[in-house]
């Protein structure tokens, strides 16, 4: 399926088709991250192209960032506001925490590929 969709794939990620390289692993490469996509784990190696401490450092911060929002929204909903507000103002800042909370948990998910 992926050599059928390696076009695609490549233009995508900007990457050239002449340079994807397909390889059955039973376990993940030193230095490489994880996805997982409609059902088949993907490997990227990072080793030379990426500085995982940057990048750990940038998704803390996101996460930080996130997570201020998270508390932020959840303070909020607890309070008087949720009982005074309109219905769909309140929805809409549940639906805005909700999309918060699934950002936080795949920047985790991130950090721990990084960490691998």
């Amino acid at each position: 399926m992926l050599r059928e969709q390696a076009a695609p794939i490549a233009a995508l990620s900007g990457l050239d088709t002449a340079r994807l390289q397909y390889w059955k692993l039973s376990c993940q490469a030193e230095g490489s991250i994880a996805l997982v996509v409609a059902g088949v784990e993907i490997y990227l190696p990072l080793t030379g192209m990426v500085d995982t401490g940057e990048e750990r450092q940038r998704l803390e911060k996101d996460l930080a960032e996130t997570q201020s929002q998270i508390e932020r929204l959840e303070k909020l909903l607890a309070s008087s506001f949720a009982e005074k507000a309109p219905a769909a103002v309140v929805q809409k800042e549940r639906d805005k925490l909700a999309g918060f909370q699934a950002t936080a948990e795949k920047i985790r998910s991130q950090l721990s590929t990084l960490e691998q």
